[in-house]
Order: C-alpha cells, then sequence, then structure tokens
C-alpha cells in the first residue's frame, strides 16, 4: 500500500514537472492589456463564462457575473441578438429613472458600432451595458451586457468615458509577458513612426502608415484624406505633436491604441484624446480609422493634460539650464545642438559665438524675471540676461523662440537688446 502511495506521488510530480513549462508559456496576463499605465482600469468581457472582469494595470482588479446576447457570434447587423466583439468606451449615461424597468438601475451606452465596425459593415445601435430589476441569467439579452444591480454600481466606480475601454471577446486569452512586451514594442515603434512622419510632415511615410481599408472620422477615403492632410503639410511651416497617458489594447481583431494628443502646427494649437485603430496583422500594422475626442467630452483625460503642461515647461526650464551651461562652459558642439538646422545663419553664427568666446574666462551668465509664453508651435522665452566674464560684461532682454521636435525643445530664433 505505502509503495503504491508512493508510485502515485512520483507519478504526480513527474506530472506536474512536465506541465509546468506549459503553464507557465500559456501566461496570465490577458492578450488585450498589450500597454496599460498601472492605475488605468480596463473592462474585459468573456462572452463564454459569462463573466466580466476589471483590470487595474495588468492585474485583475474584480469579476462579476454578465449576461451577453442570445445568440452565439460577433455581432453584424441589427436584431441579430449577438454582442459585438471589440474594442469599445461608453459616450453617454442613461440612469434608471428615464429607462424601462428592464434595464435596471443605469445604463452605458457604448459606441457600437465603432469606426472598425462600420468599416467592416457592421450595423445595429443600442448596445448597453446594463443593470436588471430581475435574477441574473446566462445569455438571455438582445447583444446588451447585462450585470445584477448591485454588481454593476460596483463596477460603476471603473467607468470613465472615453477612459476607461471595454474589450468584449468570445474568450478572453493569456500570453506570457514575455509576448505582451513584444507585441508592445511592436505597436510603441509603429506609433512613433507614424507621429514623426506627421511632424515631419512627409506625405510618403505618413501615408505608408495606413491600411487602403481606412476611413476617415467623416467617411472619406483614404485618398481624399491624404489629399487633405498634403494640404495641411503644405500651409504648416512647423507640426509639432505632443502625447501622453500612451495605452495599447488588443481585441484579436485589431488592436487599439489611446492617448492625448496635443498638436500644433504654426499659430494652431489643440488638445484631445486621439483614439487610433490599428489593424493586427502580423509584424506590419496599419491605421485603419483614428478619432478625436475633445476634453470637454473626455474629461478624465483633463489630468493628464495638466500633468503634459507640467511636464513641457519643467522639460523647457532644463533644457534654458543646460543651454546655458553649454554656454558657460564653451561647449560649442554642444551649442549647436540646441539650435534648429534651419536656424538662420547657424554655421556663421557660431562662428562668430566661437571666436567671441575663445577670449574669455570665469564666464557667467543668470536669467533674471523670465517668463515663458507659448502661441501654437511656438514657445517664447523672455527674460533679463547678464552675462560675466574677464574681459566683458553686458546685460540685456534675451528673447527665445522654441520649437518641440522629435520630444525635444529646439531653438528656432533667438534675439537680444542691451539695457
Amino acid at each position: 500500500m505505502c509503495v503504491d502511495k508512493r508510485v502515485k506521488h512520483v507519478l504526480l510530480l513527474v506530472f506536474v514537472i512536465w506541465c509546468l513549462p506549459s503553464l507557465v508559456l500559456a501566461g496570465d496576463i490577458p492578450s488585450a492589456l498589450v500597454y496599460v499605465e498601472r492605475d488605468s482600469y480596463t473592462v474585459l468581457v468573456d462572452k463564454s463564462l459569462q463573466k466580466l472582469f476589471v483590470y487595474k494595470g495588468q492585474h485583475r482588479l474584480r469579476t462579476f457575473p454578465c449576461a451577453t446576447g442570445k445568440n452565439p457570434g460577433d455581432k453584424l447587423e441589427k436584431g441579430d441578438n449577438r454582442t459585438p466583439e471589440g474594442i469599445y468606451f461608453f459616450r453617454a449615461i442613461r440612469n434608471g429613472d428615464h429607462l424601462p424597468k428592464y434595464y435596471g438601475w443605469r445604463a452605458y451606452v457604448l459606441n457600437y458600432p465603432n469606426a472598425v465596425d462600420k468599416i467592416d459593415g457592421r450595423d445595429g445601435d443600442g448596445i448597453w451595458i446594463h443593470g436588471r430589476e430581475f435574477p441574473l441569467s446566462t445569455r438571455d439579452t438582445h447583444g446588451c451586457i447585462s450585470l445584477a444591480n448591485y454588481d454593476l454600481k460596483a463596477l460603476s466606480r471603473y467607468l470613465y468615458r472615453y477612459w476607461t475601454p471595454i474589450v468584449v471577446f468570445d474568450r478572453v486569452t493569456y500570453s506570457t509577458r514575455e509576448e505582451i512586451q513584444k507585441r508592445a514594442m511592436l505597436y510603441k515603434a509603429f506609433i512613433w513612426k507614424w507621429l514623426r512622419a506627421w511632424e515631419d510632415k512627409d506625405i510618403k511615410r505618413f501615408r505608408a502608415c495606413y491600411s487602403p481599408k481606412f476611413r476617415a472620422a467623416n467617411g472619406s477615403t483614404l485618398a481624399r484624406f491624404m489629399d487633405r492632410k498634403a494640404r495641411l503639410f503644405k500651409k504648416y511651416g512647423t507640426i509639432s505633436i505632443e502625447t501622453e497617458g500612451l495605452r495599447i489594447i488588443d481585441s484579436k481583431k485589431y488592436a487599439m491604441s489611446v492617448f492625448l494628443e496635443d498638436f500644433s502646427g504654426d499659430q494652431f494649437h489643440t488638445k484631445g484624446v486621439k483614439i487610433v485603430y490599428i489593424s493586427d496583422q502580423g509584424d506590419r500594422p496599419y491605421i485603419l480609422a483614428e478619432q478625436f475626442v475633445p476634453l470637454n467630452i473626455a474629461r478624465k483625460w483633463a489630468s493628464v493634460a495638466r500633468y503634459l503642461d507640467t511636464r513641457l515647461e519643467r522639460e523647457l526650464y532644463s533644457f534654458i539650464d543646460s543651454w546655458r551651461s553649454a554656454w558657460i562652459t564653451k561647449d560649442i558642439k554642444t551649442m549647436k545642438t540646441f539650435y534648429l538646422d534651419s536656424f538662420p545663419g547657424k554655421e556663421a553664427f557660431f562662428r562668430e559665438k566661437e571666436r567671441h568666446l575663445s577670449g574669455y574666462k570665469n564666464i557667467a551668465i543668470t536669467f533674471e524675471h523670465m517668463k515663458v509664453s507659448r502661441s501654437g508651435a511656438f514657445w517664447h522665452v523672455v527674460a533679463k540676461q547678464v552675462f560675466t566674464s574677464n574681459k566683458y560684461s553686458d546685460v540685456g532682454i534675451k528673447t527665445l523662440d522654441l520649437v518641440r521636435k522629435d520630444n525635444r525643445f529646439f531653438i528656432s530664433r533667438e534675439r537680444w537688446k542691451r539695457l
């Protein structure tokens, strides 16, 4: 008997050792959560399990039972009683006192059909996450996602308009951290390539980032969209794009990138939430559709916008300090890197600068009463400049015009007036 038990234990140990690698490889991070911030929420719906999961970052926070459409499969048309699969946000709230009792305490109206659904020819509407006044059953809705009222109230603390992605799957799949990181690197590299082409106003590189199936928010084709972009590229002398709060979600059918976009072209400046839908075709992503949501609608992003403003201001002061240090140490090579290549008369400017600085020792430069302002793509710095050395001293007003390119500042124009 003891021998039999020992044999069983050995066999069990062999089984565990044999299976452990495959269990590890299976992963425990949802494949959807490609790149998410630690404090951001994502809702995943698993239709096969009739479960709704709330994730904070890549860690599961809550699990709720739910009910989805009566019929299996992805939604195709109005009245098919299927729950759509893909990535959604809620765009409106309808409270229970304005709804039939069937919908319970509240309804969150999803943005179905989203831009990709429209490209794929899917129709229908009225897909909600809502409560219910009767006991929860499985697969009994007309396509909505339904929870018990008390669960919906608990879920509501994680739902923010155009902030919390709601990702619906037939079955949620999981990946290893290494697999997730590989996907994140692929999509992030693609997004930065697209943004750089946009800033550089390179229509050829810019167009190469888009799928032939692309449709603009107004429904126009890729050709018409690119014609408009080409005109804007010619119109603007300088384009600058800043981003913050990047998140990347993958739904199997397509991926979605969402972030705060700070766009400026010459004197024009706007901020909002950019949603980019990306085709998930192996190692070559393409943009399928885009959406821009103003901050007065996506209000949760206002804090991200404030953080971006603070970060840019901090980087500007750091830039000025580093530029001043290079000047004090007479490091002409480093000083040149602070100026745009298109800075007027750049080479002659630095030949003269080097000639003047070569005879000075013990250089000290201070800036007093510095004022910073922004006008579109241009940042303006005005300060009282005090220059002293062993041979020469002066006081004047220094004015710098700066632009942002490739996520850093450059001096585009410099002026000085003696006091």
